[in-house]
């Protein structure tokens, strides 16, 4: 009998060593856990932040909101970054939802001359013959040339040729050339990202409005930046990355590039024709 029962208490206490074992061994993982990201003044959401974990960079969707699932959750921590805010690193918790309050950035904001904008032009390039398509995880840019004083940004034409998949989103910023050698892009000078679904451009030939931006272009050389992401608000990908072709522009250009993890830009060994964007603007 006591044979017996020294058996079942090696028994008993082998299972519980090895769910101990188990526990201590086994990442933590969560099912589900949301970051809301907001301004720490006003409180009030942040659309379209940059989620940076594990080298691979995530957005935000229109109020702020990301959502972790199946993730493990030793160790492990991401980055928060937006136009107009201090990044901020945030680590991941056991359980619960997360408040993400980012400062702002105070700088000093230049004169203008205010400007009523009564006459309508396009602005663009010649379209050329070729085509330019997507790389995953890369931002590339194609300068354009304002000839006026300061123009407002009404609509765009995006020249799409071929769409393979219309699961996904076009990224797109506006940044003022920088006035040094090299004349890359510097000041970004829309607020917030402008994210197009793929599959508003299932009718191609329409622009796209973006009176809401209340985006103003200065004088002189300027970049439409474009990127192309799969999900907006969770930490996941697809295994059928959208895949794009662009009409592009007659004449070569320095093209610049960054990686979804890169701050700075860099340009393209070569001259390349850049995407023939068509701006509908107000001056």
């Amino acid at each position: 009998m006591e044979i017996k029962l020294n058996g079942m208490r090696y028994y008993l206490m082998r299972n519980i060593f090895l769910i101990i074992l188990f526990v201590v061994w086994t990442p933590t993982c969560i099912k589900s856990q949301q970051i809301f990201v907001k301004d720490s003044l006003s409180g009030e959401p942040i659309p379209y932040c940059d989620i940076i974990v594990d080298n691979n960079k995530f957005i935000s969707d229109s109020l702020g909101e990301f959502n972790f699932s199946g993730i493990a959750l030793e160790n492990k921590s991401f980055i928060v970054n937006v136009h107009g805010y201090h990044q901020k690193k945030v680590s991941l918790k056991r359980s619960g939802n997360i408040d993400v309050l980012l400062s702002p950035v105070f700088i000093d904001i230049r004169l203008v001359n205010i400007t009523k904008f009564r006459n309508e032009t396009k602005i663009g390039l010649k379209r050329g013959k070729g085509t330019l398509t997507t790389q995953k995880g890369l931002e590339i840019t194609a300068r354009l040339q304002n000839p006026y004083n300061t123009i407002l940004l009404e609509k765009i034409f995006i020249p799409i040729r071929k769409i393979k998949n219309y699961e996904g989103y076009i990224i797109l910023n506006i940044y003022e050339a920088a006035k040094e050698e090299g004349n890359g892009p510097t000041t970004k000078l829309n607020a917030t990202p402008i994210v197009l679904p793929i599959n508003t451009f299932r009718k191609r030939n329409v622009p796209i409005n973006l009176k809401k931006y209340n985006i103003k272009i200065p004088q002189g050389d300027f970049f439409i930046a474009m990127k192309i992401v799969q999900k907006i608000g969770v930490y996941e990908t697809m295994s059928n990355y959208p895949e794009i072709s662009f009409h592009v522009g007659k004449k070569r250009d320095i093209t610049f590039f960054r990686k979804d993890t890169d701050d700075s830009w860099a340009e393209y060994p070569v001259a390349t024709p850049p995407i023939n964007f068509i701006l509908y603007v107000k001056y």
